[in-house]
């Protein structure tokens, strides 16, 4: 991991089958996510279709100790494009499952690798 990473990750291999594949992520802090999703890769694309998060909650508010909130979301995306040498990475298919209008489907997120 290099100094400006904040995640690394691992390969579940006993809870990923075929395209379903399961992400352990960890923070430097020493909390981790799962992140299960159908992954295709187009050119140095990836895309992350259905995806579902479990671990520490995904909340709006940064201050909040343990959650991963929006500046999370977008370090865990830089760290993950480095780490499996992507440009890109694209979110389809996502539903909420909390908050407002669970199982509301959510426009299509994509994350774009910094120089």
């Amino acid at each position: 991991m290099n100094a400006s990473s904040r995640f690394r990750f691992s390969l579940l291999e006993d809870l990923s089958e075929a395209k379903l594949v399961a992400i352990a992520a960890e923070r430097s802090e020493g909390e981790a996510i799962i992140v299960w999703a159908e992954i295709d890769l187009d050119g140095r694309t990836a895309i992350l279709r259905q995806p579902f998060i479990s671990g520490f909650d995904a909340v709006r508010r940064r201050d909040m100790q343990g959650r991963l909130g929006l500046q999370g979301i977008r370090q865990l995306a830089q760290d993950a494009m480095e780490h499996f040498d992507v440009d890109c990475i694209r979110i389809e298919q996502a539903r909420r499952i909390s908050g407002a209008h669970p199982g509301r489907a959510v426009d299509d997120l994509v994350f774009r690798r910094r120089p």
